[in-house]
């Protein structure tokens, strides 16, 4: 390991400056921008500027020796979280919706100052969930900021920016609680009359869609479905089909089974790909989508950007669009696919904790807000027996 100043003559007789860097039998050259002349009159000028290159020099020793000991860099946690964040937000696919507002409110917050790693302790995440709530924002949407928060620190500590998430060991009585809110979900009625219907949205939102109704997948997990993440499709007997995919969301791998009417629309999209590849004259999107449909299983949905908010800003509102031509009066989006899978399977008698296994929930408490569901409509379905008359 070294950080070596070397010289390199250029045409104008000028000496280019620049490092030369070895670490673990690795070699690599960092030009500085540094030039100095053999002129007598720049004798002054010339030391300072190789005083720069060797400052320069030494930081980069510096950063090594941290990176090689693995010892704890206070420099780094003096970096700023908002420059973090933004790249996050800008280079690394967390572009939602719900990363760029957390953005904003923490510039408002910090009055578009600098704001440390370091300054980020378990105090100040509870002085800055309460301004929050001085925002007249739902508790619920304040959660989805702070989760957004803690997996940024995640990614910190992840970099070795920090050693450990403030978040970590924040009392529980500092933390929000998330409010229960009502699932919108389709009942069987509700995807006939959808199935039926005569729209002109995208065909693989409608099928990504109804698959998601009967898969409990995500957007996130459906957009990115490989064709080699489903196995035994061809097989006559539907029992064996099986899915194999890591969430996106959560990192876990899951193994499950794939119910009749999901492996139909798998099908019935697998004959179509196979029906678009004969098709002649194709475009330059459909030359593209063919490329991407070898592969992905909804090449139309699928992005590079995994967390593309366009894409499903665009999902979203063809669903909303089918729902109004099926003459559905609910709020439809994509999620409410995984609501309906829940909410069916409960209804249809699974229980409680295999619904958890199939949704890939880690806490079966996540799932209890659908047995929720099912209480209220066994309720209103009790509410509506006669009663005898004397």
């Amino acid at each position: 390991m070294g950080v070596k100043i070397r010289e390199k003559k250029i045409n104008d007789g000028r000496v280019s400056l620049y490092l030369d860097i070895t670490h673990k039998n690795i070699r690599k050259y960092e030009f500085l921008n540094i030039y100095v002349s053999n002129k007598r009159t720049d004798l002054k000028e010339n030391q300072i500027k190789r005083k720069i290159a060797e400052r320069i020099r030494s930081e980069r020793e510096y950063e090594l020796i941290i990176k090689e000991s693995g010892l704890d860099d206070p420099k780094r946690k003096q970096s700023d979280f908002i420059i973090f964040l933004e790249n996050q937000i800008n280079s690394e696919g967390h572009d939602s919706k719900s990363w760029k507002s957390l953005l904003v409110h923490i510039k408002d917050y910090c009055n578009n100052q600098r704001l440390t790693f370091i300054a980020i302790t378990e105090n100040w995440i509870a002085d800055f969930q309460k301004y929050l709530l001085t925002k007249s924002l739902e508790v619920n949407t304040i959660m989805t900021y702070m989760s957004c928060m803690n997996t940024a620190l995640n990614i910190a500590v992840s970099q070795k920016i920090i050693n450990e998430n403030p978040f970590k060991n924040m009392p529980r009585h500092k933390k929000l609680k998330r409010k229960d809110v009502e699932r919108t979900f389709l009942t069987i009625e509700d995807l006939n009359k959808l199935a039926n219907a005569k729209t002109n949205i995208q065909p693989q939102v409608k099928q990504a869609f109804l698959f998601s109704c009967f898969s409990g997948l995500r957007w996130s997990d459906v957009t990115n479905l490989k064709w080699d993440d489903i196995d035994n499709m061809e097989e006559k007997t539907k029992t064996n089909c099986m899915l194999r995919f890591r969430q996106k969301k959560t990192g876990s791998f899951e193994y499950l089974p794939l119910s009749e009417q999901a492996i139909d629309i798998l099908r019935n999209r697998k004959d179509e790909f196979i029906d678009f590849e004969k098709t002649e004259n194709k475009n330059y999107n459909d030359r593209i989508e063919q490329a991407t449909g070898k592969e992905y299983i909804f090449p139309f949905l699928f992005v590079k950007n995994k967390l593309s908010s366009a894409k499903t800003k665009m999902a979203n509102q063809q669903l909303r669009k089918w729902a109004k031509d099926a003459e559905i009066k609910k709020d439809i989006h994509f999620h409410v696919g995984r609501h309906t899978f829940a909410t069916l399977a409960l209804t249809y008698g699974t229980d409680l904790y295999t619904v958890s296994k199939l949704l890939g929930h880690r806490n079966i408490q996540t799932t209890t807000i659908y047995a929720k569901v099912i209480d209220k409509l066994k309720t209103e379905a009790v509410a509506k027996l006669p009663v005898i008359r004397k």
